[in-house]
C-alpha cells in the first residue's frame, strides 16, 4: 500500500500574524489531526524559491484506502472521525480566521511511488 501525500498551499489573510497562526496551528491543528489513525500532517514554510515565505500544509495518509476511509469524498470527512473528533467548527473558525480559503483550489494528493 503506498502513502499518499495530500499537498496544500495555504494563503494568509492581510492581516493574519504568522507567529500566532503557527502557534494556533502547533497547538490546536496538530494535536486534532494526531489523534487519526494513519495520518500526520506538517505546517511547512517556504525557504527559497517562487513560494518562499508562503505556507503549505503536507497531510501524509498511510495509503489511498486510508484516506478514502477518512475522507470519503473531497471536501468531507468521515463519520469515525467526526465520532472520534467531535464538533471541530470552533477549530475551523479560527482556522479560517488566518486563511483565505482552505482547502486551495490546486490541491493535490500525489501517491508515494518510489521511496
Amino acid at each position: 500500500m503506498s502513502r499518499v501525500l495530500g499537498m496544500h498551499t495555504v494563503e494568509l489573510k492581510p492581516n493574519a500574524n504568522e507567529k500566532e497562526f503557527e502557534e494556533f496551528f502547533c497547538s490546536e491543528i496538530l494535536p486534532a489531526y494526531a489523534r487519526v489513525y494513519g495520518q500526520t500532517i506538517h505546517l511547512l514554510k517556504g525557504d527559497r524559491g517562487e513560494r518562499a515565505g508562503k505556507y503549505m500544509m503536507l497531510l501524509e495518509l498511510a495509503s489511498v484506502e486510508r484516506r478514502d476511509q477518512i475522507f470519503p469524498t473531497e471536501g468531507t470527512i468521515s463519520k469515525e472521525i467526526e465520532e472520534l473528533l467531535g464538533n471541530l467548527d470552533s477549530l475551523w473558525q479560527k482556522f479560517y480566521s488566518f486563511v483565505e480559503e482552505f482547502p486551495d483550489p490546486t490541491y493535490t494528493d500525489y501517491v508515494v511511488v518510489s521511496d
